[in-house]
């Protein structure tokens, strides 16, 4: 008996030899009846919307075409319709009112300085300054216009040595004295300096002079100097920089009013002696705050009470608990705490000279 021939795959993809069975026929021709009536349920679907045979794909695609071209264009990415974050600063309003960005809680989180340039004949470059202004108070008649809270002139301030101004104890001393609470502002003039000391001290004079700078041009120069209250102060290196160029300014200028905010100050050095020196020299009428931390090496608490008793000056002390010479520690709440207690200090909040304030 000659062998039956193979024939082509059927529907369910399986290939049989000869003629399919009566089963696979009828599934067949089933599944052909079904795709019949669909194409005959679209056809009747496009023609009750007037849409004839034959065309209907055609006119749908140019409709479909027509509908996006006229569609507005829309962007593909993702951030296109996300608003961009909100920056971490102050937009100012008015002169006396700002908007606050971030923790509304904290007034020194959300405050950033400016940048300013200073160029003096008493420098061989132009002085990199940053202008800290804290916050401003919301009414128009703040608690630091009264007489019990006297404005405080701008605090001249620098760094320590082989510091920046960006360096953190810099920065969080800055924030906090600057804007102690929310309805005082104590405005900072901060410039970068290098570690030459005799060099930092003519950054406070150029300081001085762009400060003293008359506000009419009728105005005379050195009255306004006689007239005008200064306040310098610095960190570590800093420190002895601002009480050197206080008795220099003082001394061609000796009705003027000056205090000194030193923080951390240098007293120990590497050698002996002591550095001082420049504390010894400065004037009776010098007030004067010592910010320093119950673990600085270089400025035991014994040898700085040592030194204030042969000062003409008079002088405070802020004592940082758990900070070191380098205000190091919890975050930049250490310097924190030392900047709020100097603002508030300049501010007229004073004890007993002999009372020794403890913070932190």
């Amino acid at each position: 008996m000659p062998p039956r021939k193979r024939s082509r795959d059927d529907a369910d993809g399986h290939t049989s030899l000869g003629s399919p069975p009566k089963k696979h026929r009828l599934r067949s021709s089933t599944r052909l009846q079904e795709q019949r009536q669909q194409r005959a349920s679209v056809e009747e679907d496009a023609k009750a919307k007037g849409v004839s045979k034959g065309k209907s794909t055609k006119s749908a695609t140019l409709k479909t075409k027509k509908a996006i071209a006229k569609a507005p264009p829309q962007s593909t990415k993702a951030s296109s319709n996300v608003p961009p974050p909100k920056k971490n600063k102050l937009t100012s309003t008015s002169p006396s009112t700002v908007e606050v960005n971030d923790n509304e809680n904290d007034a020194s989180t959300s405050i950033h300085p400016e940048p300013l340039t200073i160029e003096s004949p008493l420098l061989k470059s132009p002085l990199h300054c940053e202008l800290w202004h804290g916050q401003r108070p919301v009414t128009t008649t703040s608690a630091s216009s009264t007489n019990d809270n006297p404005e405080p002139p701008p605090l001249i301030f620098t760094h320590g040595a082989g510091g920046t101004l960006s360096a953190p104890a810099v920065v969080s001393f800055c924030k906090a004295f600057s804007s102690p609470s929310p309805s005082i502002s104590n405005p900072i003039l901060a410039f970068q300096g290098t570690m030459n000391l005799p060099s930092r001290t003519k950054g406070f004079h150029a300081c001085i002079a762009h400060l003293s700078q008359p506000s009419k041009p009728s105005d005379d120069e050195d009255a306004v100097n006689k007239s005008r209250n200064l306040l310098l102060g610095g960190r570590s290196m800093g420190s002895r920089a601002a009480a050197i160029a206080a008795t220099e300014y003082l001394s061609a200028s000796p009705s003027a009013s000056l205090d000194l905010l030193l923080v951390s100050y240098p007293l120990v050095g590497p050698k002996p002696p002591i550095r001082s020196a420049p504390l010894l020299a400065l004037p009776a009428g010098v007030a004067v705050l010592f910010v320093v931390g119950d673990r600085d090496g270089m400025c035991p608490l014994p040898a700085l009470h040592t030194v204030r008793k042969e000062m003409k000056a008079r002088s405070w002390v802020v004592v940082v608990r758990g900070a070191d010479h380098g205000m190091a520690g919890r975050k930049g709440a250490l310097a924190e705490e030392g900047g709020r207690a100097a603002g508030e200090w300049v501010r007229g909040r004073r004890w007993d000279e002999g009372e020794v304030r403890e913070v932190g």
